[in-house]
């Protein structure tokens, strides 16, 4: 991966309830001084409805499938 920083951004769960969503959400977002380091924090450190709405931002946006797929091909 590379050594470009990075911002993993992300809406909290309670932002996708539908019994009773909240009225105003703000989004959250986390710099990590690199790709690797966020797509690892995406991919371990959020829970399952937040990881399918984050992304990580560098000199271009990577969805959560390009996470998916940096964070297997690492893996592998």
């Amino acid at each position: 991966m590379t050594d470009e920083a990075a911002k993993a951004c992300w809406f909290p769960a309670e932002a996708y309830r539908q019994d009773n969503p909240p009225k105003l959400v703000w989004g959250r977002d986390r710099t990590f001084e690199s790709v690797d380091k966020a797509v690892t924090f995406v991919m371990e450190e959020l829970g399952a409805v937040e990881r399918s709405h984050a992304s990580v931002v560098r000199s271009r946006l990577l969805s959560i499938d390009n996470i998916e797929q940096m964070y297997a091909a690492r893996k592998a």
